[in-house]
């Protein structure tokens, strides 16, 4: 597990977001659709943050099969 941190207003760390790797969690990365994937693994070469996250991680975590897959990235539209 790796935590984020960003500083608030006053100049503090503020936890920005915790971020669970795979020996945290146990999803295999074959569980994940491969377009995902790949999105992911493309924006990560241009050096870009990419994780699956939301509704997706909840049901394979729970043993369901997602119906879609959600990616927060830290590149802009434009990119």
């Amino acid at each position: 597990m790796r935590t984020r941190y960003f500083l608030d207003g006053d100049g503090q760390p503020s936890i920005r977001a915790t971020i669970y790797e795979q020996p945290d969690h146990g999803i295999s990365k074959t569980s994940i659709d491969i377009d995902a994937r790949k999105i992911c693994s493309r924006l990560r070469q241009h050096n870009y943050e990419a994780y699956i996250v939301g509704g997706a991680v909840r049901d394979l975590l729970t043993g369901r099969e997602p119906k879609d897959f959600d990616i927060t990235t830290d590149a802009h539209p434009e990119r």
